[in-house]
C-alpha cells in the first residue's frame, strides 16, 4: 500500500474538556484523607487464567473481586463518574482488526473525546450511531475514533467499555467499529500521567500499582494493545496525527507500523529511545504517526 497514494483524512472534534490541576505530595497516604470516586471496571487477568475485577461504587467503596476462571460469558454494569448507571458489558474475544476495510455507505469519524462521557455519547446519538440505552444501530455502517480517550475529563473507562461493547454489536450487525491508537494512549500508557486526573492515580495509590500497571494485563489493556495506529477505508487513510515525509521515506507498510506502535504501547519514554533511530524509537517521535501535527501529500 503506497501512503502517498492515500487521502489522509483527519477528523479532529475538540471536546469541551478540564485540565487537571497540579497537586503536590500529600503528607498522609491519599486513601486515608480522601474518598475514591467512581470508577472501573478494571477486569485484570493472570497467566492461570484467574481474574481480578476492580472498581469503585457510589459511595467511594473499593471493591476487589477475584476469580478462580474467568466466568463464560461474563458481564458487568458501567456507571459513570456521577453515579448514572450507563450500560451492561459482557466480554468478548479479542484479536487485531485487519489493516484495510471496504467503504462502508456510511462512516461517522470522530476523535480526542478526552474522558468527556457526556460529549462523547451525545455525538454518537446524534449522528444515530447508538440509541438512548447506548446499543449500536448504525447497521451496516462504520465508526471510527482516532484516538485520545485518555486525559482531562473524569470517564475514561466509560467511554473505552461503550467503544469495547459497540465493536462486538457492530461486527454482528454487519458494521463496524475501529479505535485507532492516539498520542495520549501512548502517553498514559508509557507512564506520562501530567493529564490524568488525581481520581485515576489516586485508585492506583490504593491498589499500590502505577496507573499504567493498572491497565497492563487489563482486558481493556488487551484490547488497546491489539488496536491499529493506521486504518484505510476504502480510499481514505486514518492516522490519529499524520505522516510526515521522514515516515514516508522509510518506506513502512501499514501493518508494520501498528504492529511497533503496539509493541512499544506500554514502555516508558526512555524505554522506547533505548536504541535510538530503531523503528520502535522512530514511531513516537514527533515524525511518527502518532504525534506529527502536519500530513504529507
Amino acid at each position: 500500500m503506497n501512503f502517498i497514494q492515500c487521502r489522509i483524512l483527519v477528523f479532529l472534534i475538540l471536546l469541551t474538556s478540564c485540565f487537571s490541576p497540579v497537586y503536590g505530595k500529600d503528607k498522609k497516604p491519599r486513601q486515608a484523607i480522601e474518598k475514591l470516586s467512581i470508577d472501573g471496571p478494571y477486569l485484570l487477568k493472570a497467566d492461570d487464567g484467574s481474574m481480578r475485577a476492580i472498581s469503585v461504587d457510589g459511595k467511594g467503596r473499593l471493591l476487589d473481586k477475584h476469580y478462580k476462571s474467568i466466568p463464560t460469558s461474563f458481564s458487568f454494569e458501567v456507571f459513570s463518574d456521577a453515579g448514572e448507571r450507563l450500560f451492561p458489558v459482557t466480554i468478548h474475544a479479542v484479536s487485531r482488526p485487519e489493516w484495510k476495510d471496504v467503504q462502508s455507505e456510511k462512516t461517522f469519524v470522530l476523535s480526542d473525546p478526552h474522558a468527556n462521557w457526556s460529549c462523547f455519547a451525545s455525538l454518537l446519538k446524534a449522528g444515530r450511531v447508538i440509541d438512548a440505552d447506548y446499543n449500536w444501530i448504525f447497521g451496516t455502517n462504520q465508526l471510527v475514533i482516532i484516538g485520545d480517550v485518555f486525559d482531562r475529563g473524569v470517564d475514561v473507562l466509560p467511554i473505552y467499555w461503550l467503544i469495547y461493547k459497540l465493536e462486538r454489536e457492530a461486527e454482528d450487525a454487519g458494521g463496524k467499529v475501529t479505535f485507532l491508537i492516539g498520542n495520549h494512549e501512548t502517553m498514559v500508557l508509557g507512564n506520562d500521567l501530567r493529564y490524568v486526573k488525581k481520581k485515576y492515580t489516586q485508585l492506583a495509590d490504593t491498589l499500590g500499582m502505577t496507573y499504567p500497571e493498572l491497565w497492563q494485563k487489563s482486558e481493556l489493556g488487551h484490547w488497546l494493545r491489539t488496536r491499529n495506529s493506521i486504518q484505510v477505508v476504502g480510499d481514505n487513510l486514518f492516522v490519529h496525527a499524520g505522516l510526515s515525509k521522514e515516515f514516508l521515506d522509510r518506506n513502512y507498510d501499514i501493518p508494520t507500523v501498528n504492529e511497533i506502535v503496539s509493541d512499544g504501547l506500554f514502555l516508558t519514554k526512555k524505554e522506547r529511545n533505548a536504541d535510538k533511530g530503531s523503528d520502535l524509537s522512530f514511531m513516537f517521535t514527533t515524525y511518527g504517526p502518532i504525534w506529527l501535527s502536519g500530513y504529507g501529500t
